[in-house]
């Protein structure tokens, strides 16, 4: 499957009921890996809410990259690459949304950013 075919407008999202991880995923880590597969619940979509480049940047990875890497997680079913507003607008129809970085043990954007400056 050519994971990028999960990576969609948030219109085409299959309507609620679906589980919502808003995430930045500056670099994918196994602990990511790890909290998406822990937020996907049995016969729900799991999307995933990616932080666009110009909210929360800088990134070590455009959004694009970081879409697919979410994509090519399994336990994914949906990427939409979202501003501030799109991000709540899901949220309030999920009916709420697991956040992914606070459940990341580590500062990861800190750590990357840190180690390779953006230029």
């Amino acid at each position: 499957m050519d994971t990028r075919s999960k990576i969609v407008l948030a219109g085409a999202l299959p309507a609620p009921p679906y589980t919502l991880v808003a995430a930045r995923i500056p670099a994918l880590t196994a602990e990511h890996c790890r909290e998406l597969a822990a937020a996907k619940v049995e016969g729900k979509p799991l999307v995933v809410a990616l932080a666009a480049d110009a909210f929360g940047g800088p990134y070590p990875l455009p959004e694009g990259a970081r879409a697919q890497l979410a994509a090519a997680v399994a336990a994914v079913d949906y990427v939409v690459i979202c501003d501030q507003p799109e991000t709540e607008r899901l949220t309030a129809a999920a009916g709420g949304a697991v956040d992914l970085e606070s459940r990341v043990g580590r500062d990861v954007i800190a750590d990357v950013l840190e180690r390779h400056p953006p230029a």
